[in-house]
């Protein structure tokens, strides 16, 4: 990781909003990955992640779509590993959601400070910032 560079763990849904271009989110997320592509921002996300990906894209669009898109996150994101430690602290957390706690530890892990969800509420108590893309973007527009 470049510690000069912010460092952001992407949710499923901020990811979901720009490959099916969900209004009103499209722009948000649009403009996240744009900043990722130009190497503003690094954009990290999780195994986990990409197989809800993968099946949802899947699902509303068709095997050649998905796999497609999930090519073209790998080359977008890093992709954090989901082990034992992570399923284990999961388990023990008290989120009520296990894929998001899932999500929280495997950022965590990587030292990454900052998770990037529409879902706030659904990380209480999380240890690092919980924003939204909007949020994050102003931050990043305040900041020069």
């Amino acid at each position: 990781m470049n510690e000069k560079t912010p460092a952001i763990f992407l949710d499923t849904d901020v990811i979901l909003d720009l490959l099916l271009k969900r209004e009103p989110h499209f722009i948000s997320a649009r403009t996240l990955f744009a900043r990722i592509e130009t190497g503003q921002i690094q954009g990290f996300t999780s195994a986990l992640v990409l197989w809800n990906i993968y099946y949802l894209v899947e699902k509303y669009a068709s095997r050649k779509v998905a796999r497609a898109r999930v090519a073209k996150l790998r080359i977008l994101l890093s992709i954090l590993p989901v082990d034992d430690r992570i399923i284990e602290q999961a388990l023990q957390s008290d989120l009520k959601d296990f894929e998001d706690a899932v999500q929280l530890f495997a950022a965590r892990s990587q030292g990454i400070q900052t998770l990037i969800t529409r879902n706030k509420k659904d990380y209480p108590k999380a240890e690092i910032q919980v924003m939204t893309p909007r949020e994050f973007l102003e931050t990043l527009y305040s900041a020069g």
